[in-house]
């Protein structure tokens, strides 16, 4: 586990670190549109050190029965498409194909939670 969490920590710090020192360094000889895409990356990476960063606390709060999971009524179709929308986000090319029947009941749940469980970045293989 702490192997898999070193490198979900550490793969946004080095792509967030790599893009600031290349604009430090050649920025001002970049394309606008190269620079566009640096500080995009910067900012995806970053909001996806923060998730991981939010994960890893709701985790341990919970082992430590300091986060109840809310008990709300959740669309479980609605939480299909977020974890989705998620993994597009994070790989743009990735074919994705649901079927969920019309008429699914509420259930009662985290849907903040349940979207964690269904969306898990699969790593790259070196």
């Amino acid at each position: 586990m702490l192997s898999s969490l070193s490198h979900d920590l550490r793969t946004p710090l080095a792509a967030i670190t790599g893009a600031v020192t290349t604009l430090r360094q050649f920025g001002d000889g970049m394309a606008p549109v190269q620079r566009a895409d640096l500080l995009a990356s910067i900012e995806e990476e970053a909001a996806r050190l923060t998730r991981f960063v939010a994960n890893l606390l709701d985790m341990s709060r919970i082992e430590a029965g300091a986060l109840k999971p809310k008990r709300d009524y959740v669309d479980v179709a609605e939480v299909v498409r977020a974890a989705v929308d998620r993994a597009l986000k994070v790989f743009p090319d990735l074919q994705v194909t649901t079927s969920l029947a019309r008429d699914l009941p509420l259930i009662r749940g985290d849907a903040n939670l349940l979207e964690q469980v269904l969306f898990k970045p699969v790593r790259q293989r070196a």
